[in-house]
């Protein structure tokens, strides 16, 4: 079964207001709930868009497929790549047992890593 999983990349980007976020990006309080909340069936391409926008996600990170059973899990390679995990550790998780004068050091880690990632 195919699901819009929102939450999981708001998690990732370390988001805590989720519904402000969404509203500064174009999406009504509303609109904003339903989609965090997972109650949202169909999204529209704008409302698609505007989301990979504001997450800087593509539409398949927006997606997670549960497989029914075995069987479909084997037979659904291209449905594969839409099996997501949770991210492992939030980045303030990963900080917090860092030694305060190894802070500088890691901050400037971190700064390669997103350049050579960032598009």
């Amino acid at each position: 079964m195919l699901n819009y999983n929102i939450k999981r990349i708001l998690k990732a980007r370390l988001i805590t207001q989720p519904v402000g976020y969404l509203s500064k990006h174009g999406f009504t309080k509303p609109t904003a709930q339903r989609l965090i909340s997972g109650k949202t069936k169909n999204i529209t391409t704008k409302q698609l868009e505007k989301l990979c926008l504001a997450l800087n996600c593509t539409p398949n990170d927006l997606m997670d497929w549960t497989p029914d059973n075995e069987k479909q899990l084997e037979q659904k390679p291209s449905l594969q790549q839409l099996i997501h995990s949770e991210t492992p550790n939030e980045l303030s998780s990963l900080v917090e047992n860092i030694p305060l004068n190894k802070l500088n050091d890691f901050t400037k880690e971190i700064e390669e890593v997103k350049k050579r990632y960032t598009v």
